[in-house]
Order: C-alpha cells, then sequence, then structure tokens
C-alpha cells in the first residue's frame, strides 16, 4: 500500500506482532518452571486476558476523546515497562508468580487502550477507501508474524531460557512506539470526539456489546495484539 504513513505504521506493528507472538510460550514455560502447577499457569494466563474483558470499553471511550497516536504510544511504553519487569525478573531469577500476574495485568491494560485506538488510527492512516486492504494486509501479516514466532519461541526457550524470549516482546514494544512517533500529527488526525461525556460513551458501547452477541463473544474469545 503506497503510503508513507500507513508504512511506517504497519512495520512498526509487524515488529511488535512478531515480538507478542514470542510471549505466550515462553510465559507458560517460565510459570511451569518455577512451580509446575496448572492452576498457577491459568492464573497467569487469566491476568493476560482480564484487564483486555474489562477495560476496552473505557479504551474506546479514551481514545474517542484524545489523541489515538498518543493513547497507543503511551500503551506501548506501558507495555514495554511490563513485558521489560518480566523479563528482567526471569533473566535474574527472581521472578515469583504473582509478580508475573501483576506484570501480565499491567501489560493487558495497555493492550485494552492500544487496540481501540489502533482500528480508528488506522482508518486515519489508509482512508476509508483502502480501510478494508489496510485491515486484510495487517491481518496477514500477523499470522505469518505468529507463524514465524512461534518456532523462533521454541528455539529461545530451549537455548537461552524464556526470559530472553520476553525481552525481545518487550524491545518491540520501542520498535512500534518509535515508528508511532514518527507519524506527523495531521496524518494521524482522528478528529477526536467533543460531545458527550465518558461514561456516556462508554454506557453507550455497552448498549451496542448488548444488541450485537457476536460482539462480545468475539471480545473475549478473540486473540488481543498482546495476549493468549
Amino acid at each position: 500500500m503506497a503510503i508513507p504513513d500507513f508504512r511506517r505504521y504497519y512495520v512498526g506493528q509487524t515488529a511488535s506482532g512478531f515480538g507478542d507472538s514470542l510471549t505466550p510460550l515462553a510465559i507458560a514455560f517460565a510459570v511451569l518452571d518455577l512451580t509446575g502447577s496448572p492452576i498457577d499457569l491459568g492464573i497467569v494466563v487469566l491476568s493476560t486476558r482480564l484487564p483486555v474483558i474489562v477495560l476496552t470499553l473505557l479504551g474506546g471511550a479514551i481514545g474517542d476523546r484524545f489523541s489515538r497516536r498518543t493513547v497507543m504510544l503511551l500503551a506501548d511504553l506501558i507495555r514495554f515497562a511490563a513485558h521489560g519487569g518480566t523479563a528482567a525478573l526471569l533473566l535474574t531469577g527472581t521472578a515469583q508468580v504473582w509478580m508475573l500476574v501483576v506484570l501480565q495485568l499491567v501489560a493487558g491494560a495497555g493492550s485494552a487502550f492500544f487496540n481501540p485506538a489502533a482500528v480508528g488510527l488506522i482508518a486515519s492512516l489508509a482512508g476509508q477507501e483502502r480501510l478494508q486492504a489496510a485491515n486484510s494486509l495487517i491481518s496477514m501479516s500477523r499470522s505469518a508474524a505468529s507463524i514465524l514466532a512461534l518456532g523462533a519461541a521454541g528455539a529461545l526457550v530451549a537455548l537461552v531460557g524464556p526470559g530472553w524470549a520476553v525481552l525481545i516482546d518487550a524491545l518491540t514494544f520501542l520498535v512500534s512506539a518509535a515508528f508511532l512517533y514518527r507519524l506527523p500529527p495531521a496524518a494521524a488526525a482522528d478528529h477526536p470526539q467533543s460531545g458527550g461525556g465518558l461514561l456516556a460513551s462508554i454506557g453507550g458501547g455497552l448498549a451496542e456489546v448488548g444488541r450485537r452477541s457476536w460482539l462480545w463473544v468475539g471480545s473475549v474469545t478473540s486473540r488481543s495484539r498482546t495476549c493468549w
């Protein structure tokens, strides 16, 4: 797609998508290595999904009122810190399950704010006439990156340990943030909403979800960018 600003976004998100696909396998092996408990693993997995389920409507409302690029930049930095902290704990051998749970909750909260804002930003960058093609391109790239990352994650876990895989994922959030930062404000203009209150927007979102059963089922079962 011959749109320079969209290409910048696309490259950053492709790199970050590859990193995200490293983390689930790495965290799973890390938790099992720590305790060997399937229950502990289930708790850590839930901690990555719960913030997305609970906070996505709030994230969408925030993205409608403030610069989506700014929201996404902050979310990337939050997730870099959360995954970087996780990697540091694993690499130093000081990780405990409760620590991993807290950090994954933080990372999941970042995703809950990033994902809704990304939907609007893609539309701003690609334009409505190219939106379907842009979404298809991003989806195909994520699928290809996930396939490549599965093999890379297995090799990293086996050869150097899960902490290095998580560290690579953390660094890809900086890559994503760098490409977002390079977007000119005019290209990322998204015309945030100004009318109505935040609670009213959340209530409206809940009403829309209630009227569309496929939407809430998809919210629960779909795989977000940084989750399982």
